[in-house]
């Protein structure tokens, strides 16, 4: 995590933080990965970009799965807070996740 991006605390973080916890969920219960990693950095000092990277089996992106609601949640979360989610994966070239929501100057407790 950047220093910068540790910083960031508005109403936009807890939702966030739900969101990485399923992602490594979805990790753990499906992607049979020997590595993860996780960053959080600021980028060109107006967004914030979350990614989830492992190296597992990856999936197909448009395949519905029933009784599978991760990648569901994950959409939802990502609209109420206003931001950008991807999903890459690719078959045994494992998944990166990213939300990225534009930042304000209250993100980080400072007055515009």
């Amino acid at each position: 995590m950047d220093p910068e991006a540790a910083r960031f605390g508005d109403e936009r973080a807890e939702p966030l933080l739900r969101m990485t916890q399923e992602a490594l969920r979805n990790v753990e219960r499906h992607a049979m990965a020997t590595r993860v990693t996780v960053r959080l950095q600021v980028t060109d000092g107006t967004h914030l970009q979350l990614r989830i990277e492992d190296n597992g089996i990856g999936f197909d992106t448009q395949a519905l799965c029933s009784g599978h609601f991760g990648l569901v949640g994950l959409r939802e979360q990502a609209d109420l807070i206003g931001a950008e989610l991807r999903i890459d994966s690719r078959r045994n070239a494992g998944t990166t996740v990213s939300v990225t929501l534009r930042l304000s100057p209250m993100a980080f407790g400072r007055s515009a």
